[in-house]
């Protein structure tokens, strides 16, 4: 059964990074710009608003210390648009040309503006998901007790550990960080408190793992 689960488990860890790379590209290439940056700013707006204005500031100030050293000052991001957007330096006396180009290069500024705002939108949200580390040490480690107390009990007793129970809990642990995953790089607005009930849902399946593990393993 074990063989059979960590099968299933990097099946599903396949399938769902081939999913959210294809969902990002598609984004990436379709999605409005006005529309992103809608959702960042009611994200950051429901950050404020249920975290309060310092831990929320307290992300933003270390996503602004990633961010400006890696991509403004080092000016990769200006690369990225001469790279991306050529031909506005040299043939600005070609009409015609201009003319022909200028969808293209609009294209791919918007294109160009999306993954830059959703890639600091992403170092935002790993930064205020760091936040929560305390409150996961909190929930995780006495869960992850209790299920090892549990377990020896049950072990001593007639307690019945069941095998269901396991697999599920086992397939929820490996699949919540890989819904983590997919939220974090999401170009949806994600609610402040998702990270504490993600953290909470991992904690309860890791508790379920331990207890339920067979008594003779």
């Amino acid at each position: 059964m074990s063989s059979t689960a960590t099968g299933r488990e990097l099946t599903l860890w396949k399938w769902g990074l081939i999913f959210i790379t294809v969902w990002s590209i598609l984004y990436l290439a379709l999605a409005k710009e006005s529309w992103i940056v809608r959702e960042i700013t009611l994200e950051r707006s429901g950050m404020h608003a249920i975290l309060g204005d310092v831990a929320a500031g307290e992300a933003e100030a270390a996503a602004k210390a990633v961010w400006y050293p890696t991509f403004v000052n080092s000016h990769v991001i200006e690369a990225s648009y001469r790279i991306f957007t050529p031909g506005v330096e040299h043939d600005e006396e070609d009409a015609g040309i201009n003319r022909l180009i200028k969808p293209v290069r609009d294209w791919a500024a918007a294109r160009l503006n999306v993954a830059w705002s959703l890639l600091y939108q992403l170092i935002v949200r790993i930064c205020m998901l760091g936040l929560w580390w305390k409150f996961a040490m909190v929930v995780i480690i006495p869960c992850a007790v209790d299920g090892i107390v549990m377990r020896k009990v049950k072990a001593l007793t007639f307690g019945i550990a069941s095998p269901t129970v396991y697999v599920a809990a086992r397939h929820a642990m490996v699949g919540l960080p890989l819904l983590a995953l997919l939220l974090l790089l999401s170009p949806i607005r994600i609610h402040p408190m998702t990270a504490p009930v993600i953290i909470v849902g991992i904690s309860a399946a890791l508790w379920l793992t331990i207890a339920h593990f067979a008594k003779r393993a």
